[in-house]
């Protein structure tokens, strides 16, 4: 038992010491572990970037690219060319250049506008006459009232006056009625001669016949009244006045003269459109500007000032500046693991920043000397970025993020 005690204290005894010193060891070299720690922490982002810039995909040279348009002539004619020169940088919407043509047929629009001026005057000789003859109408229609009132006048006082020659005239005839019986008692007395007696049946007889004229006379003054009142004259073979048939006749020739005149507005406005749309063509092919779409820098002039062009001649070709890409050349390796719609980043030679884009064409060999091959890579805001520069061109790298 002692003895087996006596061996465990020993074991314990031989521990103790191994223990204090492997904490003592921790205790030294604490710091220098934590430094190392640190340090290793530092430089894996170092080492990763290192790693990851010996496998990432870089072009072996790029440069700034650009779309180009074309400005042409829309007519034939003289050119007329604003100020310009290569590398100017032009806004959208200038006038570069002006056409002038004065060789184009006008003989249509001459045409035209003789033809209207003939029915202008035509149309004034119309007008002119309508208003002559309402001017006679109403002067006409006026007569009429006045002599229709003096008409029924005149005949009252013809009616009134054989009125009064009737009663004269019976009057006449009731004394020679009384007279010829008178001569008749004589007569048959044996007082009066015969002769007296034929007087006095002669008179009688006369006396009765002015009556009847009278009647006669006063029944024809009443038909030519009651005619008068319902609009008609019985002066001769007319059933109207003069004045009122020719009232007639005017109000007839005004209708005809005024649907003149409206067909020959209507022809006017015809002829008016006609000469407005032959004007219109006329100033197309007579006068025309060549105007910028949009912003972009000269990259050559193609028609010089003062040159006769024709309709669609070239005349200035442009970079758009809106259109900015990067044409950038790759080894066999790095081609083969681009891809079309991959990220790429171009960072311009001798700038700070750096532009995103994707790939958007793979062309194939571009230098089968250097055996490198090509890729376009479509940057939506290198244009702004690069601002009024428009640097086609320019020199960069184009990293690709596989």
């Amino acid at each position: 038992m002692m003895s087996t005690q006596a061996t465990l204290g020993a074991d314990t005894a031989g521990l103790a010491p191994a223990s204090s010193t492997s904490s003592g060891f921790w205790r030294a070299h604490r710091r220098r572990i934590a430094k190392s720690l640190i340090g290793l922490a530092l430089a894996v982002p170092a080492v990763w970037s290192g790693v990851r810039a010996l496998v990432l995909i870089r072009s072996t040279d790029a440069n700034v690219v650009a779309d180009s348009v074309t400005l042409r002539t829309p007519i034939a004619g003289t050119l007329r060319l604003s100020s310009l020169t290569v590398g100017d940088q032009v806004q959208s919407g200038r006038i570069v250049g002006k056409v002038e043509n004065d060789r184009v047929d006008s003989s249509r629009r001459a045409e035209l506008e003789g033809r209207l001026r003939a029915l202008d005057a035509e149309m004034t000789g119309v007008q002119n006459t309508i208003e002559q003859l309402d001017a006679f109408l109403a002067v006409l229609q006026s007569r009429g009232g006045t002599h229709g009132s003096f008409l029924k006048k005149h005949v009252t006082a013809q009616i009134a006056l054989a009125t009064s020659r009737l009663k004269a005239a019976e009057a006449i005839a009731s004394e020679a009625a009384s007279k010829l019986e008178r001569a008749k008692e004589l007569s048959a007395g044996g007082v009066t001669s015969g002769e007296l007696l034929a007087e006095r049946t002669r008179d009688q007889a006369v006396a009765t016949a002015e009556v009847e004229s009278a009647r006669r006379t006063l029944d024809s003054l009443g038909v030519e009244q009651a005619s008068i009142a319902a609009g008609f004259t019985l002066d001769g073979y007319s059933d109207r006045p003069y004045s009122a048939q020719r009232v007639d006749e005017i109000r007839l020739s005004l209708v005809r003269l005024r649907a003149s005149a409206s067909e020959q507005t209507k022809r006017r406005e015809g002829l008016s459109i006609e000469l407005r749309e032959e004007e219109q063509r006329l100033a197309r092919l007579q006068r025309a500007t060549v105007e910028v779409p949009r912003v972009g820098r000269v990259l050559r002039l193609l028609s010089s000032n003062g040159e006769y062009v024709t309709a669609g001649q070239p005349v200035v070709e442009l970079i758009e500046c809106s259109k900015l890409s990067v044409a950038a050349r790759l080894s066999d390796r790095n081609y083969a693991r681009v891809r079309t719609g991959m990220r790429a980043r171009f960072k311009p030679l001798g700038r700070s920043e750096s532009f995103e884009g994707v790939v958007s064409q793979k062309v194939g060999v571009v230098d089968p000397l250097l055996k490198t091959l090509g890729v376009i890579v479509k940057l939506p805001a290198l244009g702004a970025g690069l601002g009024s520069m428009c640097e086609v061109g320019m020199p960069g790298e184009v990293t690709f993020d596989d």
